[in-house]
């Protein structure tokens, strides 16, 4: 069941869910899939997992460097489900991304322990969810130098104009807890060298309910809001068309809890 804000001038929303699978795919030199597969920890619905090896299959990937090797890429699929009628909803792969299967949290900038964002207690007492999707320049002191919200993402629907407030309120609440924080710096990998880091980082603010935390969204339907794509300025036109946000997880260390960041250009 989707969340629902009422309002007696609501206009029709074409409701949408959607859930994350996380697999993996092996890509050859010519760009070629060999294999691929899905986290069989996930009970992944029938009809998600054909699509999936419909449309995986047949995808052909171009590399920016030389390649003689297969590569083994770790997979975050989005799928969406858009209903057509009271019975039938038409679902895809709305996004997908891919982290090095090989990497480590030492070759991204990565903060320690989870990030100091306050859940807005307007959105709280609405009972409004969601994720924002923060693009953040760090430089080589860990500093965030940059910081900008590329979209928001909420878990309810009501009229265009509301949400728009309750998307500007999460975006300010993650903007404010990341821009002071501290992170690691890149230790390790090919880009240990660089001047600084753009990368791409999610905040979710998630209500937990009688001490319950949120499900873990992989394989699970959920109500799914997509907010508008915002510019972000210092970003190229090729880095600002990259990994779509909504197909970035948020990558921990399960030892540490520690949350590491996208690197915009991998």
């Amino acid at each position: 069941a989707c969340t629902a804000l009422a309002s007696s001038n609501s206009n029709h929303v074409a409701v949408k869910a959607s859930m994350l699978l996380t697999g993996w795919i092996d890509v050859l030199p010519d760009g070629s899939v060999r294999a691929y597969g899905l986290d069989p920890r996930v009970q992944v619905p029938d009809g998600v997992r054909r699509l999936v090896d419909k449309k995986v299959a047949g995808w052909k990937f171009r590399f920016d460097r030389p390649v003689t090797a297969v590569q083994h890429e770790i997979m975050f699929l989005r799928i969406t489900a858009t209903p057509v009628d009271d019975r039938h909803d038409v679902i895809a792969i709305s996004g997908a991304s891919f982290i090095d299967g090989s990497w480590n949290i030492s070759d991204l900038p990565y903060y320690k322990g989870s990030l100091p964002a306050a859940y807005p207690q307007t959105a709280r007492n609405a009972k409004v969810s969601g994720t924002a999707y923060l693009v953040l320049r760090i430089n080589r002191q860990g500093k965030v130098e940059k910081v900008a919200a590329e979209r928001v993402d909420l878990d309810v629907y009501g009229p265009e104009n509301l949400m728009g407030q309750f998307r500007d309120l999460l975006a300010h609440a993650a903007i404010k807890g990341v821009e002071s924080a501290t992170f690691h710096v890149p230790s390790t990998g090919s880009h240990v060298g660089d001047p600084y880091w753009d990368v791409r980082l999610p905040v979710p603010f998630h209500l937990i309910t009688d001490g319950v935390p949120p499900m873990d969204p992989h394989g699970v339907w959920s109500p799914y809001n997509p907010g508008p794509l915002q510019s972000v300025s210092w970003l190229t036109g090729d880095e600002q068309a990259g990994m779509p946000p909504d197909a970035m997880p948020i990558v921990e260390t399960a030892a540490q809890n520690d949350c590491a960041a996208h690197l915009v250009t991998m």
